[in-house]
Formats: C-alpha cells, sequence, structure tokens
C-alpha cells in the first residue's frame, strides 16, 4: 500500500510538471502568433 501512494504522488509531481510545461509552451506559441501577425501587417503595409 506504501508503494502505491509513493508511486501516486511520484506520478501526480509527472502530471503537475507535464502541465506547467504544456501551459508554458501555449504561452510562447500565443506569443511567436502575435509576432508572426505583426510581422505579417508590416510586410503588408510596405506593399
Amino acid at each position: 500500500m506504501m508503494s502505491q501512494n509513493r508511486q501516486a504522488a511520484k506520478d501526480r509531481i509527472k502530471q503537475d510538471a507535464a502541465y506547467e510545461i504544456n501551459l508554458k509552451m501555449e504561452l510562447e506559441i500565443m506569443r511567436l502568433h502575435d509576432e508572426l501577425s505583426k510581422l505579417k501587417a508590416e510586410l503588408n503595409q510596405k506593399r
């Protein structure tokens, strides 16, 4: 039983880490998307 509790705790830590990574990546993708939109707008203005 103790082994199962330890494994559950380890699994929870891994899930929390994966969530944090996914959240950071989502924010970075949103930032890059905004940057691409700005660059596209600049290119369109120069035409």
